[in-house]
């Protein structure tokens, strides 16, 4: 895709009020897109991971409004791939609870 770099972010640590500060483990989520002419958004590339090495899954969202769909590709440890298309477009987000990190869509 062209049009915009990239943007990529990592989550170091986080803190539940006054609770003791939690490191995180390795994680990254990154967006990419394009636009149209006329300014709407015409594909949006997205990628998440938390883990590190073949054993952290890995999330990849590719919405394209040509169709209106955005196709979720989640890869884990092998052989475990999954393919979902959610019609229009699927944001996939890094998530908390009780200090662990989970990929949502």
């Amino acid at each position: 895709m062209t049009g915009f770099l990239p943007y990529s972010v990592k989550i170091g640590s986080l803190q539940y009020g006054q609770g003791a500060v939690i490191t995180l483990p390795s994680n990254r989520e990154s967006f990419e897109w394009e636009l149209a002419k006329d300014g709407t958004l015409k594909e949006l590339g997205q990628e998440a991971r938390v883990g590190q090495g073949k054993k952290a899954p890995r999330f990849e969202a590719n919405f394209d409004a040509k169709p209106n769909q955005t196709v979720i590709r989640q890869e884990e440890p092998e052989p475990k791939t999954r393919v979902v298309v959610k019609p229009g477009l699927a944001l996939v987000r890094v998530a908390t609870a009780a200090g662990k990190l989970s990929i949502e869509f």
